[in-house]
């Protein structure tokens, strides 16, 4: 089966039209049959079904005890640590009611911020009074700060946890260390 697959470029409605074609007298698999088997060589290095048992205690010992160290660390950083397959990992963790929670990114807000804030705002309010279109004329900006020692990824940064902690990380924008800014803008919309 794999052969017919690999020579159809691991395209399965073609493997399964050319294992129908040079086996008429067996019963054909169903077509996604052929990229499980595929996996299951790439993955567990046998293409016999694999039947993941569930670990023991000593095993789920091992894994919490490396989640409890390094409650950030991803399924692959800890299947590899603890040199189990990642499906045994998984397992272990949906049986502690486990899930990966991102942790959110919030501004770093000193005490001086909200008074500024505070008069941005009132100003603000007392323009749009003043002329309702205010907000046309004003380019809104975004930007993004590179620095020497590196950018905080909030897609891949996490914790493993029964419930949500409301992690977050603080992020300094101030301009105290080498880095640099890229900045884009564009003119207002009328709502």
């Amino acid at each position: 089966m794999l052969k017919v697959y690999f020579k159809c470029n691991e395209n399965s409605r073609e493997a399964l039209a050319a294992y129908r074609q040079e086996f008429p007298d067996r019963q054909a698999p169903h077509r996604t049959y052929f990229a499980s088997l595929e996996n299951a060589l790439r993955n567990f290095g046998r293409v016999d079904r694999v039947n993941i048992t569930y670990p023991n205690e000593n095993v789920e010992t091992i894994i919490l005890a490396h989640l409890n160290v390094h409650p950030e660390a991803s399924l692959r950083q800890t299947s590899r640590h603890c040199g189990m397959n990642h499906a045994i990992v998984l397992a272990v963790l949906r049986k502690h009611k486990k899930k990966f929670f991102k942790i959110a990114r919030i501004h770093h807000i000193r005490q001086r911020d909200f008074v500024r804030r505070s008069q941005f705002c009132n100003w603000f309010l007392n323009m749009q009074d003043g002329d309702r279109h205010f907000f046309m004329n004003i380019l809104w900006t975004d930007e993004s700060r590179f620095t020497n020692n590196g950018m905080f990824n909030c897609r891949n940064t996490g914790m493993w946890a029964t419930t949500n902690p409301r992690n977050y990380r603080q992020r300094n924008t101030d301009q105290e260390r080498f880095g640099f800014n890229v900045w884009c803008g564009h003119k207002g919309v009328e709502f």
